[in-house]
């Protein structure tokens, strides 16, 4: 059954829906489907995960529309339940129960990071400056998911272009001065700590879970509402997930419109603002507007440029919407919220709204249907005498009472008037008049010095007002009490048989207290074998990175020697070369060798015959007397005599060589 539950998260709020089965949804003759029993009220719980009390919350709201989910289904009368859990932290997973005629449905959802909890993709890289042919940049990186956007830091940057449009996903822009639209186009996109002047609209939003934090958006300085940026930031129709926080919005028509539900505005400054303060016409569910400031102009204290409305909601397909904890200190032109066909109820509390207007305004107009919603905790403040609602003829007292809440309300008239309050049938009511109708319980008028002590109105902040409101604070608002959504149809839920005599059974459940006593032992005994083989494992696993160690040890090692071999290899290579070389020097020196044997035995037969030679003429010179000849003879042998010492000579170089 949990799928029928439907959660959405921002950075502090969580948006639950739950689809009614058909056999529990009411018609809208006061029967239901086959099976089921008539409307009921859907209750809602919280808690972080890990903890064990649930906190409730404010009962889901059952919205009656034939356009949810694209048409009219069947008959009934009832679409489905949604509400909103409100002032949660952010990055913190939550677990929701809600609970509709004893059936309940659970799941659980974490809330956006905000900038300081996440986790940029890669480098943290300065925005880029290029343009393209129109005079636009293009982001067109972003990370993997939303926890992990590439981050665009734009530090001492001022970047004048006609749009800077962001078109992927998971991205966070910081730190940049913008004279230009910001249009984004793709899911999870931040802007954090921007500046963006321009004089059109200044943040389009086409996707889902856009968030804008500690912004400046700064449209022109002129009073001519046809001069006017088109708006601060819109998100279009079909978006959903859009947070406004801790920004600054002036200078523009609508601070903030449409967008499709589970939208935040939390602690802004608006001033300066010529149509609405919150524009979300034709939005469906869980709007939620806290803790903001609106304000005439820069002085933030009277009215400046006044708007047309506070918050207009013509029509407001679904609901509920949450205004919560504001301060109002400009006085809009017709009604601070103007409230067309809707489909859901409006929850006004714990807010501070002064009046300085003498216009036929009033807070509340056009309510044309049973979901008023929650007037609570609040203090108006007029310097003339107004009217809590207009259009007297929609208003009856049984209406008033069995579709509406308005309690605790402090009401201030000049000079300490009691003045008029609601237009009904019987003309305008005061608060007593009012109370004796049934409703308004708990609402009185005052003075601004019996909430502030000095009587100074400029005194007023959320602060101080939420402090003095009747009960005291935020946590005691009459608005999160429980709610009549039941338009009528409501029967008590159920109520449990009575428990059985179970005596007869005692028996078999001390037998299954042993049996839980053993299997107790057992799980304590399993538990400690598992602890045993956990440390077991945790040396096998350290022995087993000793041995991983090790053979990587090995591994280079063998990996060493295989190069030192592959070297030796290519040495002996080189070796074998050089023998070869050697091999064929040797055989030339055979060669050379046995060719000068050959000529020292040539030598050996000539020297033998020289000797011969020689001693044929020393035989001649001893027997010679004539001196000439003896001294031809003489010159033959010394002639002789150097050839011999050539050949000897020769001889002796080549039996060196050979010894070489």
């Amino acid at each position: 059954m949990s799928q029928l539950l439907r959660l959405e998260s921002t950075l502090n709020c969580i948006s639950v829906s739950l689809d009614v089965p058909t056999d529990l949804m009411p018609r809208a003759d006061g029967t239901v489907g086959p099976g089921s029993v008539p409307q009921s009220v859907a209750n809602l719980k919280f808690r972080k995960v890990g903890d064990v009390n649930w906190i409730d919350a404010q009962p889901l709201c059952p919205i009656k529309t034939t356009r949810y989910h694209g048409g009219k289904r069947g008959n009934y009368s009832v679409d489905y339940y949604t509400g909103s859990i409100l002032f949660l932290s952010p990055g913190t997973e939550y677990e929701i129960l809600v609970t509709l005629r004893g059936i309940t449905y659970t799941k659980t959802i974490r809330t956006r990071m905000d900038v300081h909890q996440i986790t940029p993709h890669g480098d943290v890289r300065p925005v880029p400056t290029t343009l393209d042919a129109n005079n636009n940049v293009i982001i067109t990186e972003g990370g993997p998911d939303e926890d992990h956007p590439v981050v665009y830091d734009g530090e001492n940057m001022y970047l004048d272009c006609n749009r800077f449009y962001i078109n992927v996903p998971n991205v966070l822009v910081k730190n940049l001065g913008l004279g230009g639209q910001c249009n984004i186009r793709a899911n999870n996109v931040r802007l954090h700590n921007c500046t963006l002047n321009d004089t059109s609209y200044l943040v389009m939003i086409y996707a889902n879970n856009a968030t804008i934090t500690n912004c400046r958006l700064l449209g022109n300085e002129t009073t001519d509402v046809n001069g006017y940026a088109g708006e601060g930031v819109q998100t279009d129709k079909k978006n959903r997930g859009t947070v406004v926080k801790g920004c600054e919005i002036k200078g523009v028509a609508d601070a903030y419109s449409y967008g499709w539900g589970n939208i935040d505005f939390i602690d802004n400054v608006v001033h300066t603002i010529v149509d609405d303060l919150f524009e979300s016409d034709e939005n469906w569910d869980n709007l939620r507007c806290i803790g903001n400031i609106f304000a005439g102009d820069e002085r933030l204290t009277h009215e400046g440029v006044r708007p047309h409305n506070g918050f207009s909601m013509q029509p407001m397909n679904s609901g509920p919407w949450y205004i919560i904890g504001n301060a109002f200190r400009v006085a809009p032109e017709q009604s601070w919220v103007k409230k067309g066909k809707a489909g859901g109820p409006v929850f006004f509390a714990n807010n501070y709204v002064r009046v300085n207007s003498t216009s036929n305004q009033a807070y509340i107009e056009g309510w044309w249907n049973k979901s008023l919603g929650c007037f609570c905790n609040n203090v108006f403040l007029s310097e003339i005498d107004y009217r809590l609602a207009r259009r007297a003829g929609d208003y009856y007292y049984d209406f008033i009472k069995n579709y509406g809440r308005f309690e605790s309300n402090v009401y201030i008239y000049p000079d300490g008037k009691e003045g008029k309050l609601w237009s009904t049938q019987d003309g305008t009511l005061s608060v007593s008049q009012c109370q004796a109708k049934g409703f308004e319980i708990n609402s009185a008028y005052a003075t601004e010095a019996d909430l502030v002590g000095d009587g100074v109105a400029a005194n007023f902040t959320t602060a101080k007002v939420i402090t003095g409101i009747t009960n005291g604070g935020l946590g005691a608002s009459t608005w999160q009490k429980p709610y009549d959504f039941s338009d009528g149809v409501v029967e008590p839920d159920p109520q449990p048989e009575p428990d059985p005599d179970c005596s007869q059974y005692e028996a078999e459940l001390a037998n299954y207290r042993r049996i839980l006593q053993e299997g107790l032992a057992l799980k304590q005994q399993l538990e400690a074998e598992i602890a045993s083989l956990n440390t077991q494992n945790a040396s096998l696993i350290s022995q087993v990175d000793s041995l991983t160690t090790t053979v990587t040890v090995i591994q280079e090692q063998l990996s060493d020697l295989g190069k030192q071999t592959g070297d030796l290899h290519k040495q002996l290579l080189a070796k074998d070369s050089e023998i070869a070389n050697l091999n064929e020097s040797l055989q030339v020196c055979n060669d050379a060798s046995s060719a000068k044997d050959q000529q020292i035995s040539t030598l050996n037969a000539m020297i033998s015959d020289r000797d011969s030679i020689i001693n044929d003429l020393n035989v001649q010179l001893a027997n010679c007397v004539d001196n000439e000849e003896v001294n031809r003879l003489q010159n033959q042998i010394t002639a002789l005599q150097e050839q011999l010492n050539n050949i000897v000579s020769a001889w002796n170089q080549f039996k060196q060589l050979l010894g070489d």
